[in-house]
């Protein structure tokens, strides 16, 4: 697998296109959560290559768009958390109109994987901006992170905790853990499907 980082960008006018050796563009692949959920993590997991996409233990870290090239097939977007309370309204002003000018201009995105923290309960917050992009008819993959801090059999009860708090089939959750290398097969399925269509 060879990935290549990009850029960085804000404005919709700053995106990048990549196009196959046809001339089409690269379909892609969004990823979105709250902060500090593992977002950066499970980029690198997937890739195989570490510290690819930057991690941190201080929420709120990615405040730009970060488009990634896989193969020169397809994008994968990582995408600013949201729901970190120190930053300042402006900032969030700023981060809301950055994810409506992405997925209010006219990209080729075939899944949006919707990062959840297996340890949470789903906030209001959360619930809304999963809602919105079901309304949106975005085809979304509900990815649990931290899975390993459960043993095998809690795993179970915490999965359906939150698949049935979100709403979601069983098919479109994925348990993950970047410790265990635990879904990272199953995703990547879901994902070569997604972008095969």
């Amino acid at each position: 697998m060879t990935v290549r980082f990009i850029k960085s960008a804000k404005e919709p006018k700053d995106f990048p296109t990549l196009c196959s050796l046809t001339g089409a563009p690269l379909r892609e692949v969004a990823v979105v959560g709250r902060s500090n959920v593992g977002k950066s993590t499970l980029l690198n997991t997937l890739f195989g290559v570490k510290g690819m996409s930057k991690t941190s233990s201080q929420p709120g870290k990615t405040r730009l768009l970060n488009f990634f090239s896989v193969d020169e097939r397809l994008f994968f977007v990582d995408f600013p958390g949201w729901g970190y309370a120190k930053v300042g309204k402006e900032d969030r002003h700023s981060f809301l109109g950055m994810v409506k000018g992405y997925f209010e201009t006219n990209r080729d995105l075939a899944l949006l994987l919707f990062l959840f923290d297996i340890r949470r309960d789903p906030t209001e917050e959360d619930l809304q901006v999963w809602q919105w992009f079901k309304e949106k008819e975005i085809p979304v993959a509900l990815v649990l992170t931290k899975v390993d801090k459960f043993g095998v059999t809690h795993r179970a009860k915490e999965i359906k905790r939150v698949r049935q708090a979100f709403g979601v089939s069983e098919k479109d959750v994925f348990p993950c853990s970047s410790l265990e290398g635990l879904g990272k097969k199953e995703l990547w399925g879901r994902i070569d499907s997604a972008v095969s269509r």
